[in-house]
């Protein structure tokens, strides 16, 4: 066996890249790997994981992605992987497929396993000696990770590896990314300075750098690449590609392709199904913006109606309106109570209080007061295509096309675009409360009559 891993060793600085090279013998604690799509970010964890389960006694590695086609590609490939297909081969190592992926080497008695982890309670288990949160872009927040990475490392004093691709400064392992630049250093991926911090490293992986791509045929073959990928959308070849942490000015907020690929034909439900939970959430608005309402089936995953209020609508009208709805569909309302309902204006003058009531057990939402942590984890969901709108909500569709994000002095801020008249953002504004909702658990048979609820 020895003998195969410093073959391995020997071609590995041959085959690979230098980041990848740095990738797979860094020893800190915590490491943060940013590899561009097709670059070969997932080889180097493959062999990071054969490397240290094969030469390491008693080292256990968990591998970990929010969704099972990237779980099952990366393991599928380190049983491929020429050393340990040979250990498999001559029962040194043991592989289990449930319940959960995993390869137990009789030699060193390490273990590699991976898991599919959507919400991270489903990670609690023994301590590993390594933690590795792949696709990290598509994963939870900071919230959910500081929950469950020290039970799952700090007890054995062990290593965390984010690794995926950057998005903007507002996702929260950016810090991570800082924190592993060398201290006072700028590259061109970041507008922030590295902290250079002990125990953190930062490994920044462009798709151009791979190896695939440095003889004459490979450069002809990442032109073509990114020609057919900038065609569509400059914006994802700089993030995803290059690795950029985009900071642009002034950009849209949702891929536009991301945002096409959510709606399906099918058409609105007027009436809920069974068995279904439903959320209405319900953007105020009266004499400058539409007051909006999205019903939304957590059970299915899907939009099933949306409705706009006709400007200039009182909201006594507007209230009795939004009540019917979400009593057709049983749902749950959350609605936004920024302001009252009437931003500027005396408590005493705001509308909130009106719709609580003939709504008793409403959820308030103050958008505005958290709308960059709201409008992340929509743009989480959007990227990753976890649910559908009905391809007829044209207004929804525009609203979406252009909201943007607006980058200034270090500072973000994300609305519909000013220079554009008639253009609202009302529709994303309710949309993302009903992810807020939907991240808390407060609805259906999980809700609880609760005064107040702060984002």
């Amino acid at each position: 066996m020895w003998r195969w891993l410093l073959l391995g060793l020997i071609l590995m600085s041959y085959l690979m890249a230098q980041e990848q090279i740095d990738f797979i013998r860094a020893q800190e604690k915590n490491i943060n790997f940013l590899g561009g799509r097709q670059a070969g970010k997932t080889h180097s964890i493959v062999h990071r994981i054969a490397f240290n389960s094969t030469t390491k006694k008693n080292f256990d590695t968990l591998y970990t992605t929010i969704d099972e086609t990237p779980c099952r590609d990366v393991y599928n490939r380190f049983i491929s992987h020429p050393t340990i297909k040979r250990l498999l081969d001559r029962g040194l190592a043991r592989k289990r497929e449930t319940p959960q992926k995993s390869v137990t080497f009789a030699e060193t008695g390490s273990t590699a396993l991976f898991r599919v982890a959507r919400y991270p309670k489903l990670l609690k288990g023994p301590p590993y000696d390594e933690f590795i949160a792949d696709e990290i872009q598509d994963t939870w927040g900071w919230d959910d990770f500081i929950e469950v990475q020290p039970a799952l490392v700090l007890a054995r004093n062990g290593t965390t590896i984010l690794a995926g691709q950057p998005r903007d400064p507002l996702y929260w392992y950016y810090e991570w990314y800082l924190d592993g630049l060398p201290r006072n250093f700028k590259d061109l991926y970041s507008y922030g300075v590295g902290r250079g911090l002990p125990d953190y490293k930062t490994i920044v992986f462009p798709t151009s750098h791979g190896v695939l791509y440095q003889n004459e045929l490979g450069r002809v073959r990442l032109e073509k690449l990114k020609q057919k990928i900038s065609t569509k959308d400059d914006f994802i070849w700089k993030r995803d590609y290059d690795c950029f942490w985009m900071v642009d000015e002034k950009v849209k907020a949702f891929p536009s392709k991301d945002v096409q690929a959510l709606f399906k034909t099918y058409a609105p439900e007027e009436r809920p199904m069974r068995g279904h939970i439903y959320i209405c959430s319900i953007d105020l608005g009266w004499s400058h913006d539409f007051g909006v309402c999205i019903v939304y089936d957590v059970t299915g995953n899907r939009v099933v109606w949306a409705e706009r209020m006709p400007l200039g609508m009182k909201h006594e009208e507007q209230r009795h309106k939004f009540r019917a709805i979400a009593e057709r569909y049983k749902a749950t309302v959350v609605i936004d109570a920024t302001g009252n309902g009437n931003p500027g204006a005396k408590h005493e003058d705001g509308y909130v209080d009106m719709y609580e009531e003939i709504l008793p057990d409403l959820r308030k939402c103050y958008l505005n007061w958290a709308k960059n942590n709201i409008i992340t984890k929509l743009k989480l969901r959007i990227e990753s295509h976890a649910f559908a709108i009905p391809a007829a909500y044209k207004e929804v569709h525009a609203e979406m096309s252009a909201y943007e994000k607006v980058c200034k002095d270090g500072k973000i801020e994300y609305s519909s675009p000013k220079q554009v008249k008639d253009m609202h953002d009302d529709f994303v504004g309710a949309l993302g409360m009903v992810f807020w909702l939907v991240d808390r658990g407060d609805f259906g048979q999980n809700s609880f009559n609760h005064a107040y609820l702060t984002a």
